[in-house]
């Protein structure tokens, strides 16, 4: 073209857009006039005109650059799946496109791990694409899940027990649920079974439930009980946990000894060696552990004679401690005490009536150990001149007999006149002047 002015056309639409340009004489190089888009416009045809008429068809192809994002149809998508999906179910298809052609055009899809998703639950074909505008993901609740119970007893140790003595109103245990399931599912029902009413559930927000005594307790009556706590979810069918546990009733001591009569009676020889054995007393006590031990002991008094006797005081056998004596007190009566070993501690007392049985070690005794009686010479046989008394400690056994004079002269009278002499044979003063007339009794079996 020799550097001459050219005039060009260029076809847009169906019209010829001609702008006149002067083509650098030494290059004849064709230079754009505005910005291009090849995903406006790919090619161009011009029509170069010289002033003498020659003309020159001229095609432009617009090679593509990649200036252009992948593009989302929507940015934000919201889907619902259950959350027992399998895994590697598909959940949605995201679609992306790139005005871009060639691989400036092809669209590579991922999840951004660092905005969503870090525990990595969803996966993303890299071609067919499962999002990364920014899509949310409600996963459904399934009730697939059962309530968590946690028990925690309020005892000084922590295991099951309570006290025999704990009022009503006091509590037992501590007891929290939670469901990890979602929304209904999450609300939890706890109900308490067995206790024969003697304990109740109670609780403020149907989180925190206490176990509490609901009536009065008696170990002696029972001592265990067999308590089950269950909690049930709303979900359908309902899930539940169930624990079951046996709460022991701990013993206070609420109970005396008590012995299995209140009167014992003993009859034993007034002579017997010390360590004899009496009788054995017994007494109960239904409390538990040292509550329920029993010690034994003798309660002195004065004019008892309780020191004669001694009790072993953990098996409650009475021996004699000391010489007993008839005469003394025939029928010594002893008073026994049971005591447990609690605190404070509960005792009763039983009554020990002991007979003693008289045996003849008591000589009997003259009043006076000498008697002086004047008598006439004339006094008929068998008159009474004299009486003379001896006997033996109350309440000795046997009767008194009575020995003859050995002068031959007096004697002892009838048997209805004890300790009276009488004259065997007549008298003669002429014979005898004083007369020693010594006298002897017998006593039962012995002198």
């Amino acid at each position: 073209l020799d550097g001459s002015p050219l005039q060009f056309c260029a076809p847009s639409q169906g019209q010829q857009i001609c702008t006149s340009r002067v083509f650098d004489e030494n290059t004849g190089i064709i230079k754009t006039a505005r910005v291009l888009d090849r995903e406006t416009r790919d090619r161009y045809s011009f029509i170069a005109v010289t002033p003498e008429g020659i003309t020159v068809e001229v095609n432009i192809q617009v090679n593509d650059i990649n200036d252009h994002a992948p593009a989302f149809p929507k940015q934000h998508s919201t889907f619902q799946i259950p959350e027992h999906t399998p895994i590697g179910s598909s959940i949605l298809q995201v679609f992306a496109s790139d005005a871009d052609e060639g691989d400036n055009g092809d669209v590579i899809y991922e999840i951004n791990r660092r905005q969503s998703d870090p525990e990595q639950y969803f996966t993303i074909d890299a071609r067919t694409g499962v999002t990364t505008a920014f899509v949310t993901i409600h996963v459904r609740d399934y009730n697939d899940n059962q309530p968590t119970m946690t028990i925690i007893f309020l005892s000084e140790d922590g295991s099951p027990q309570i006290s025999e003595g704990a009022q009503p109103g006091q509590y037992v245990a501590r007891i929290s649920v939670s469901d990890p399931d979602y929304g209904e599912y999450s609300n939890v029902n706890v109900t308490l079974e067995g206790g024969d009413g003697k304990f109740a559930l109670t609780t403020k927000d149907n989180i925190i439930y206490l176990i509490c005594v609901d009536q009065l307790l008696d170990r002696e009556e029972r001592d265990s009980y067999d308590l089950r706590v269950t909690a049930t979810d709303s979900g359908t069918p309902p899930l539940r946990a169930e624990s079951a546990f046996v709460l022991q009733v701990m013993d206070v001591n609420d109970n005396p000894p008590l012995f299995d009569q209140q009167e014992y009676k003993q009859s034993i020889p007034e002579v017997v060696y010390p360590g004899s054995f009496v009788l054995q007393v017994t007494a109960r006590d239904k409390d538990q552990g040292p509550n329920g031990e029993v010690r034994y002991s003798i309660l002195h008094g004065r004019d008892t004679h309780s020191s004669w006797f001694t009790i072993d005081p953990a098996t409650g056998i009475i021996t004699t401690a000391a010489p007993l004596d008839y005469e003394k007190d025939p029928q010594p009566q002893l008073t026994v005490l049971a005591t447990d070993r609690g605190t404070p501690a509960l005792s009763s007392s039983a009554v020990v009536h002991v007979a003693l049985q008289d045996v003849n070690d008591n000589e009997p005794v003259f009043r006076s150990n000498f008697y002086n009686v004047s008598l006439k010479e004339s006094t008929p046989v068998g008159t009474c001149f004299l009486q003379v008394g001896a006997g033996i400690e109350a309440r000795a056994v046997g009767s008194l007999g009575w020995e003859t004079c050995p002068c031959r002269v007096f004697g002892a009278g009838p048997v209805t006149w004890p300790g009276k002499r009488v004259p065997r044979s007549p008298w003669m003063w002429q014979e005898r002047m004083v007369c020693g007339c010594p006298v002897g009794t017998l006593q039962g079996h012995g002198v």
